[in-house]
């Protein structure tokens, strides 16, 4: 039998602490209660909840146990936590618990149950372990450095459902404690039970237009399958959404500065499911609307070595173009791999990896399947395109001539080209016409 000199005084003191973190918003709330208590945060229309039970654990004359008779033991702390999740997302929620400041007898000592309850109140267990054994909980939202929290058990509440579950927690002195030790005397120990949420939640993003969401709206949306909102119309030209942009260029001579305004379209949002090996049609597609700049592909009248070995074109898309971009395009533009068709004087298509700008093919505007554009199997038309069909629909916003990206077959001075009256056309390949290139974004 033990004596009252051996007794170990335990305390379990419940904390709720709870964090939404990520995104815009952070809260936290701390409570040390007894009895009923509710701690709720509501947020982006998710409402996390932790709920503190009628029960609490205060062991005065604490005694050594044995596991069977610490399970079956009536005094617990009960509490629940419950949210509910309208959107896709899951929301990960930690059960922690931490020793408390004043604790002087050895973790080792301490035996912690935690059970789940159903709704008929019978009980599963999910946690039994010393306190030393448990890992330390981490979380790079939450300072924790002047605190070690332990990691009880941890859970999600999932997507688009309204969640409860009832927890139990029972909590004892080990029946392997050397109560003989004159340094087991007296001493006491307290714990706080912690729940903390980590939903990584945002504000609330519906997409709504692509003229004027932002691009992290639009990437989430683009995440979660969710681009329909975005998706290019059958109405034409004159009624496609249009997104300005600003392109700031450099002059490589004196360092001055000119920004210019021009305008996106979405030109495609469905995915490839045919083994397309050109990306350059396959997801959320953009194109400029308008006509940057005037430029030759060549110098000379040649379309010997494709697009991706014009003297003039790919140089200025990939780099001046791409290097215009506000960081913010340029951070979600996601590379592409590039097929381009070849002429009568190469044998082989030309493949481009990791590009992130380009100049569409005459199979990703025109659909015609053409043998004069050797690529055409490769890729497929744009959505916007596709949609789209008349003449009208391909003029560019300054209407003039456009070149695209394909060498034309029969002919090895000649890249293909809409006209401006958006036909198709096969022109020199040293002609000035306009520059209107894609990018993928994800």
């Amino acid at each position: 039998m033990f004596n009252k000199s051996n007794i170990v005084v335990l305390f379990i003191l419940m904390t709720a602490i709870m964090f939404i973190t990520g995104g815009v918003s952070y809260a936290m709330i701390n409570n040390k209660t007894e009895g009923v208590k509710i701690n709720s945060i509501t947020t982006s229309g998710l409402a996390f909840k932790y709920t503190e039970g009628k029960n609490k654990i205060d062991i005065k004359d604490a005694m050594p146990m044995t596991d069977l008779q610490g399970k079956n033991q009536s005094n617990y702390f009960e509490f629940e936590v419950s949210g509910i999740t309208p959107s896709d997302k899951e929301i990960p929620y930690y059960i922690t618990t931490r020793k408390l400041n004043g604790s002087n007898i050895v973790d080792s000592a301490i035996r912690l149950y935690l059970t789940k309850v159903d709704t008929n109140g019978n009980e599963e267990e999910i946690r039994l372990a010393n306190f030393n054994a448990l890992d330390q909980y981490t979380n790079d939202k939450i300072d924790l450095s002047n605190k070690i929290e332990k990691a009880l058990y941890n859970s999600k509440v999932p997507s688009k459902t309204n969640y409860i579950q009832k927890y139990r927690l029972r909590a004892w002195i080990s029946y392997d404690l050397d109560y003989t030790n004159p340094q087991n005397n007296g001493v006491n120990f307290s714990i706080s039970v912690n729940v903390y949420a980590n939903g990584n939640i945002k504000k609330s993003i519906i997409p709504t237009s692509f003229a004027t969401d932002s691009w992290e709206t639009i990437i989430g949306a683009i995440k979660n399958n969710d681009t329909s909102v975005y998706a290019p119309t059958n109405q034409g030209v004159n009624n496609q959404v249009l997104r300005p942009i600003t392109l700031t260029f450099t002059d490589s001579l004196t360092g001055e500065t000119r920004e210019e305004t021009h305008y996106l379209r979405v030109a495609n949002t469905t995915k490839c499911i045919n083994g397309e090996l050109s990306e350059t049609a396959c997801g959320f597609v953009v194109e400029f609307a308008d006509i940057i700049d005037k430029k030759n592909m060549n110098t000379t009248q040649t379309n010997i070595g494709g697009y991706p070995s014009t003297d003039v074109m790919f140089n200025y898309v990939t780099n001046t173009v791409y290097n215009s971009l506000p960081d913010e395009v340029k951070n979600i533009i996601i590379d592409t791999t590039v097929v381009s068709s070849y002429g009568p004087e190469d044998n082989s298509n030309f493949i481009t990896s990791k590009q992130k700008l380009y100049l569409l093919s005459r199979q990703e505007v025109f659909g015609d399947n053409s043998e004069m554009d050797t690529s055409t199997i490769a890729t497929r038309q744009l959505d916007y395109y596709s949609l789209n069909p008349n003449s009208s629909d391909r003029v560019k916003k300054q209407a003039w001539w456009w070149w695209l990206r394909s060498a034309d077959h029969s002919n090895n001075q000649y890249f293909s080209c809409v006209s401006i009256d958006g036909d198709l056309n096969n022109h020199y390949a040293n002609l000035a016409y306009g520059v209107s290139p894609a990018f993928r974004i994800g």
